[in-house]
């Protein structure tokens, strides 16, 4: 829950933040410290910080590409289950192993090289990552041997360089200080695009304050709000730009260790990731 992750960095403040499977993998572009811990097949919005603290507000998208054994294939994901004839990447964010099945094989990488060789449930390490291979891209890179280099390139479209962190979400709710809510272009299932329900999103103002907001919904005291409605109330708060974060029953904020809102569960969902606020 977003309390116990707040809890956990020694945060102020968070909120929920991407999208995610019911296994808890994120669903959506997002990088902590400059790592990738999730990816999507959409082009969606996101927000950004750059190492200098400047935030960034855009579209995103996720394109990788690993090179081992003179073969290169393309990422299917990162830090997500393991589909057919594809390569997932696992990095330590994920867990401490891959928790693939017998199906598949893996690839060790420490240092740029493949140190081993294995069939499933990896131990991911710390100083590195698992490369995870199934059907067809197993047999593209049968030839693969320890000790063989490794070159792993991701690539986040225009502007999304020099990122500490990103969380890819959607869709934008306000752009320059305007009503302007991408969920048609962004391709949005109905049940986030259509209706009124609890809503999360996080955005920042003319002279640079941040909100982190959510409002109730699916409750007697609240019904919820549509994305327009949710964007125009954003836009009254001061918000020159602001992102749509998860909702519904992930719906959650918490400063100084106390939830703030009435979530539609009943109580604090667990969820995939959370934005929180650390003390410098």
């Amino acid at each position: 829950a977003v309390s116990g992750i707040v809890a956990r960095v020694g945060g102020i403040a968070g909120i929920n933040a991407s999208y995610f499977a019911p296994s808890g993998d994120i669903l959506g572009v997002t990088q902590m410290n400059g790592q990738t811990v999730g990816t999507t097949y959409y082009t969606r919005s996101a927000f950004g910080l750059r190492r200098d603290g400047t935030p960034v507000f855009g579209k995103i998208s996720y394109d990788g590409m690993v090179t081992m054994g003179g073969v290169s294939v393309s990422v299917a994901g990162v830090d997500c289950e393991r589909g057919a004839d594809s390569l997932v990447i696992y990095n330590r964010a994920y867990g401490a192993s891959t928790g693939t099945n017998e199906y598949g094989r893996e690839y060790i990488v420490r240092g740029g090289r493949v140190t081993d060789i294995r069939q499933n449930d990896s131990p991911i390490p710390a100083d590195g990552v698992v490369l995870s291979v199934h059907g067809t891209v197993a047999d593209e890179l049968a030839g693969v041997q320890v000790g063989d280099p490794v070159s792993i390139e991701e690539n986040l479209g225009g502007g999304w360089q020099g990122m500490d962190f990103i969380i890819g979400c959607g869709p934008r709710l306000v752009a320059n200080g305007r009503v302007n809510v991408t969920v048609d272009e962004e391709d949005f299932p109905a049940d986030i695009r259509i209706g009124r329900a609890p809503r999360s999103a996080v955005g920042i103002t003319k002279d640079g304050r941040y909100l982190l907001a959510v409002v109730d919904g699916r409750q007697s005291h609240s019904v919820g709000l549509t994305l327009t409605d949710w964007a125009r109330l954003l836009v009254k708060f001061g918000a020159q730009d602001a992102l749509n974060l998860d909702g519904g029953g992930s719906s959650d904020l918490v400063v100084n260790g106390e939830v703030q809102n009435s979530p539609s569960d009943g109580q604090e969902r667990l969820v995939g990731d959370a934005l929180v606020l650390v003390a410098k």
